[in-house]
């Protein structure tokens, strides 16, 4: 009886009294203090970091960082037990005028500013808050385009040879890491393969993309002549006049009604438009008069002789000379101004 007496009286107060024991135990053991230690993810802020080739961050202890750095971190025994520890970065701050060299280093402390850390917790960086970033810069100079013999790669088709190999600038900038040492631009070679005309096309630059890049757009200039081969002389071409103003036309005549050709080239082609030329060579003279000279009437010298071959399966692959015989500043037709 006196052990149930003992439960039964003043209930309330002593059901009271255990809540509030409950609630200051619960409160003390949130308040007391704790530690914990942990990795965070390290995310250096750096300054104007594209002027930077590469960079790596190291402990005191001279080992590399990598990407995540240990940390203890000391608070409220609640609060650290639900700290978000994955969402937790370090994020030292570097600002660009400490990368004054080429390449070195530069060392700094961490504190617990570098860390988004809720207020009210203190860190201890492991091993020490000493790190160092060691780094290089890239570097801007001007050096000379080259293109390493062989030049270009691949044939062009038979009876054409390459006569040059030009670049046009013959000197770029180029941007890389400062430790390479690098005293030419080499550019990739050009492919000439089944070619048989000059062309021009952008040189690439043949080193590694990742670290080096042209600050200027350089031209490879590509000449390709014929070689050797095969010629054919056809006289009696005949000859076509051709005027912007085709009204004019009907008051001029050729005085030289034909021409004479050489065609040079490959064997087969050559063969080829022997038993075409007269439909697959077309000769044409552009006339240059004004309705004033027309007016006068007379002969005039033209110098303006064309001849094409319309054939576009062999026409890569031959050269037409016309007047072959004459010297080129004295190649010339005559035309006429007919009466009205």
């Amino acid at each position: 009886m006196k052990w149930k007496r003992f439960y039964l009286d003043n209930l309330g107060t002593k059901l009271m009294a255990l809540v509030l024991a409950l609630l200051l135990w619960i409160y003390l053991y949130n308040e007391s203090t704790d530690s914990d230690e942990f990795h965070v993810v390290l995310d250096p802020a750096i300054e104007k970091v594209e002027s930077l080739a590469r960079f790596e961050l190291f402990a005191s202890d001279g080992q590399p960082l990598g990407n995540r750095i240990r940390v203890k971190v000391t608070g409220p025994k609640g609060a650290l037990g639900a700290l978000p520890k994955e969402a937790i970065r370090c994020k030292p701050f570097f600002s660009g005028t400490l990368f004054k060299e080429p390449q070195g280093s530069i060392s700094r402390e961490l504190s617990l500013s570098d860390l988004n850390l809720p207020p009210g917790f203190r860190v201890v960086f492991l091993p020490s808050p000493q790190v160092t970033i060691q780094y290089v810069r890239f570097v801007t100079v001007k050096v000379p385009v080259v293109l390493r013999d062989p030049k270009f790669e691949g044939t062009c088709i038979p009876g054409f040879r390459v006569e040059s190999v030009l670049v046009d600038p013959t000197e770029v900038e180029i941007r890389f890491p400062a430790d390479r040492k690098i005293l030419e631009a080499p550019l990739k070679r050009i492919s000439v393969q089944h070619r048989a005309d000059s062309f021009e096309q952008p040189g690439v630059l043949d080193l590694p993309e990742e670290w080096s890049t042209m600050r200027t757009s350089v031209t490879v200039k590509v000449k390709i002549q014929r070689h050797g081969g095969t010629k054919e002389r056809f006289t009696n071409v005949p000859l076509v006049l051709v005027h912007s103003n085709p009204k004019l036309l009907s008051r001029l005549e050729l005085v030289d009604k034909t021409l004479t050709v050489e065609v040079e080239g490959s064997d087969l082609a050559v063969q080829a438009i022997k038993s075409t030329h007269t439909t697959d060579l077309f000769a044409f003279v552009m006339v240059d008069l004004s309705a004033d000279d027309i007016a006068k009437g007379g002969k005039y010298p033209q110098s303006k002789i064309h001849c094409h071959v319309l054939n576009d399966q062999i026409g890569g692959q031959l050269t037409v000379t016309v007047m072959p015989d004459i010297q080129p500043e004295n190649r010339t037709v005559n035309v006429k101004v007919l009466p009205e």
